[in-house]
């Protein structure tokens, strides 16, 4: 069922959830499977919040696919503690 079949639902906000909580785990083979899911997701949707929403967890995805220690603490790494609260935000409900 697509997005646009579930009023209410958003993508962005599930995997954002399910990549943090992933990443809170250590589990790092988690990691990486939520940020191939993360990375994968269409943009397409059926409103501009959602799309939106898309567009920033796929850059932050991105970005954390792209950092050598994942698993550092992320008050040591700034680009780490963004993501974090990239992701927390988007997670959050509206």
């Amino acid at each position: 069922m697509g997005a646009c079949e579930q009023p209410g639902a958003s993508l962005a906000r599930r995997l954002a959830g399910e990549l943090l909580q992933a990443w809170d785990s250590g589990d790092a083979a988690k990691v990486h499977a939520q940020l191939e899911h993360s990375i994968g997701m269409p943009i397409e949707a059926c409103d501009a919040r959602e799309e939106e929403r898309r567009q920033v967890l796929k850059a932050v995805a991105g970005r954390m696919w792209k950092c050598p220690d994942l698993f550092e603490f992320r008050p040591q790494s700034p680009v780490l503690e963004v993501c974090g609260r990239m992701l927390g935000h988007l997670a959050s409900p509206d």
